[in-house]
């Protein structure tokens, strides 16, 4: 028996069992908005070429950064994509040779937040996270990028006849 379902339909409307407890621990610490992005990550509906091709929204699957030789999926996005290089060897420093793994980064509380951080860092869903501070995930990168936007600030404020040249 096949379920055919009308589109936008609401995934509540699918099943009458509320979310495993295993999800639920994976989750519990996360905000809406981080749940929804790993939740996105876990099924593919998420704003990578793949899928906006599918739903034709864009007129290529393959990855922007790749040349057009391979099609941009979660798996590429997280795993092989070499534009994301400096971000995932991050995350590998962060959780050592697990970070290789799929499941791993998708299924393992120990790698949410890391895996955040990555997705975070890459910039790839700058319209999914919140211009908003306290919504921010801080990352190594970002940290940085605001100690010398706010040394560059100080060190004008203590020189002001330099700026007026």
């Amino acid at each position: 028996m096949e379920i055919v379902l009308e589109r936008g339909t609401s995934c509540a409307q699918l099943t009458t069992q509320p979310p495993s407890k295993k999800y639920i621990h994976l989750t519990k610490l996360l905000d809406h908005r981080q749940s929804s992005m790993l939740f996105q990550l876990h099924t593919g509906h998420i704003s990578l070429n793949h899928h906006l091709f599918y739903i034709c929204k864009s007129e290529s699957p393959s990855c922007p950064h790749c040349r057009g030789i391979i099609v941009e999926m979660v798996k590429h996005f997280l795993l092989d994509c070499p534009y994301y290089r400096k971000e995932r060897h991050i995350l590998q420093c962060k959780l050592c040779h697990n970070a290789g793994s799929l499941s791993f980064l998708l299924n393992n509380p120990a790698a949410v937040i890391p895996l955040l951080k990555f997705v975070y860092s890459t910039g790839h869903f700058k319209t999914f996270f919140s211009k908003d501070n306290k919504d921010k995930i801080y990352t190594n990168a970002r940290n940085i990028a605001e100690l010398h936007a706010s040394a560059a600030a100080f060190e004008a404020s203590l020189n002001p006849t330099l700026n007026r040249r």
